[in-house]
């Protein structure tokens, strides 16, 4: 999975798990960073901020950004309240 859209699954899932501690979740941008945006922003609603930052690595030759990334499961969604599913298993 290549890095823009991990951070958008990873603000998807945190979203839909629709947590009573989670207040905000905004994009991370970081001006040293190519990526916009390059992570996610977390607040708490005791005032905490978690800033969850996605980063690139590959083995030598590893995957070519200029060709289309292939994707498994092109049909998987994440369930609207992914909180409650869990629970429920």
């Amino acid at each position: 999975m290549r890095t823009p859209r991990f951070i958008d699954f990873t603000r998807q899932l945190l979203e839909r798990a629709n947590h009573p501690d989670i207040a905000k979740i905004e994009p991370l941008n970081d001006s040293d960073t190519h990526l916009s945006p390059c992570g996610v922003v977390i607040t708490m609603t005791d005032g905490t901020v978690v800033r969850l930052k996605g980063v690139r690595t590959s083995g030598p030759g590893g995957d070519d950004p200029n060709t289309e990334e292939i994707i498994p499961y092109p049909d998987y969604q994440i369930p609207e309240n992914l909180l409650s599913a869990v629970r429920a298993e």
